[in-house]
């Protein structure tokens, strides 16, 4: 077997090529005794790392052909010397080259799967560094990763988006480890029948699952302790937290700042209104002060009249019936009733004149003086005319939703806004009282008729031949 072996190694490549020399750093430099052997794994054996870290296939051919020439048979001393440790590094070689039965051997190499409590940063105190706890374990774990590239978890610097990415990375860890060489409890070879393999297989395969959930809820509870000890996370939380009450804060002052506007509008509304009330009261107190004044002017006035037309009566002047001054006293508007009463001084008879002429023409009234009207300051609300383009759509759509339908002027007003696309839209009430206009204007319609020609005036007969036309016979 050795001899095979020697012959199947017998001509290493060159260190181009990866073959091992003498000045290679790859590879063992010493060579270990046979009872070594046992405690030693298939990469020590290569003179690689314990755990096989960073060994790739450049790598794992250049120590195998180091150790090749390390443990030859041709530098043993005694005759079965050496064969033990030859065959095995051949049988080494074999199974990590390929890379199923290196991922299997992987499996079963010794690995520490111990992880931090959790509790460190209570025993530690200020002293507790996460990264430098927490990392190295997370990174050590990644060697059975089924998908690459592995996040690291980064430090202090880290931004959210990466951090959450860590660990949704974590939380979905895809493991390749395989637990099947690992838990062989019965060995199916030594089976004396195939019901017995068949048990001893199904066994085992039992074993390796339960071992390989055990894996993962190791990995769950590191991924839950470290997210419980991550600093990085508690001050995203927080920096939510802040923003969440800041955008409320906002919220709560745009809501004041609305509500504090439409309050003061309302005040503006109501100081306005109690404006013009106090002016239209001041206005009526104002008026009826004139009034009464003016009503007890005329009573002044009324007298004095009397008092002269009695005089004029009783001198056999001409003057009024004590009924017919009663009557015209009545009628009489106080300011014409002051106005005569203060012609008195001079011009009585001329007043009786114009008293008698009220009793006979009545008595003369004055024109009322138009209200003021006070309005409260809304604002301008000056619609602009209806364009014939409007009134046209206007028909259109009168004609497309017929009198009787639901909502049919608020479905006129939106057609023809639709329509029309106009920046100042028109309401319901407005299409209602355009549709309810008269299609001519009864006073253009007039003024056309005053300015169109009229035609000409019959002609004139003249009386003579009008009744000799109706003596002559009729002779028909």
């Amino acid at each position: 077997g050795g001899d095979d072996a020697a012959a199947a190694a017998a001509t290493p490549a060159s260190p181009k090529n990866g073959a091992a020399s003498a000045d290679d750093d790859v590879g063992p430099t010493v060579a270990i005794s046979e009872d070594e052997l046992e405690s030693t794994n298939y990469y020590e054996l290569l003179g690689l790392a314990k755990d096989g870290a960073g060994v790739d296939d450049d790598v794992l051919k250049r120590a195998y052909n180091k150790a090749v020439l390390l443990y030859h048979p041709d530098k043993r001393t005694g005759p079965d010397e050496g064969d033990a440790i030859f065959l095995a590094v051949q049988k080494a070689y074999d199974t990590l080259r390929d890379s199923t039965k290196r991922r299997a051997y992987d499996s079963t190499n010794e690995f520490d799967e111990k992880i931090p409590s959790g509790r460190e940063k209570e025993e530690q105190g200020d002293a507790f560094d996460f990264y430098g706890t927490y990392g190295p374990v997370f990174r050590s774990n990644a060697r059975f990763a089924e998908k690459r590239p592995v996040p690291d978890l980064g430090d202090e610097a880290s931004d959210e988006r990466a951090v959450d990415g860590f660990y949704a990375y974590w939380v979905r860890f895809e493991s390749w480890r395989n637990f099947d060489l690992e838990m062989r409890e019965h060995d199916p070879d030594a089976a004396d029948d195939r019901y017995e393999k068949r048990y001893m297989k199904k066994e085992n395969a039992k074993l390796a699952a339960k071992r390989k959930r055990e894996e993962m809820e190791r990995i769950i509870a590191l991924v839950e302790r470290a997210r419980a000890n991550d600093p990085r996370l508690k001050k995203f939380a927080d920096a939510r937290a802040a923003a969440k009450r800041e955008a409320k804060d906002a919220r709560q002052r745009a809501a004041r700042d609305k509500e504090l506007a439409a309050q003061a509008a309302a005040d503006a509304v109501a100081a306005e209104k109690a404006r013009a009330l106090a002016l239209k009261a001041g206005a009526d107190k104002a008026a009826k002060d004139d009034r009464v004044k003016l009503k007890k002017a005329k009573r002044r006035a009324e007298k004095q009249l009397q008092k002269v037309n009695a005089a004029a009566r009783d001198a056999g002047r001409e003057a009024l019936s004590e009924l017919d001054f009663l009557k015209i006293m009545e009628d009489l508007e106080p300011q014409l009733c002051v106005a005569l009463a203060e012609r008195l001084g001079g011009e009585e008879a001329a007043v009786l004149a114009e008293l008698a002429d009220f009793v006979v023409c009545g008595v003369p009234k004055t024109a009322e003086p138009a209200k003021k009207i006070v309005k409260l300051s809304s604002g301008p609300k000056v619609r602009a005319p209806w364009s014939e383009g409007e009134i046209k759509m206007l028909d259109k759509a009168c004609k497309r939703f017929k009198a009787g339908s639901m909502n049919r002027w608020e479905q006129v007003a939106d057609y023809l806004n639709s329509q029309m696309n106009s920046k100042n839209p028109r309401t319901h009430q407005e299409c209602i009282s355009q549709f309810q206009k008269p299609l001519v204007d009864p006073k253009e319609h007039a003024k056309k008729l005053e300015n169109a020609e009229k035609p000409p005036p019959p002609p004139v007969v003249a009386a003579a031949e009008v009744a000799a036309a109706a003596a002559a016979p009729d002779w028909s």
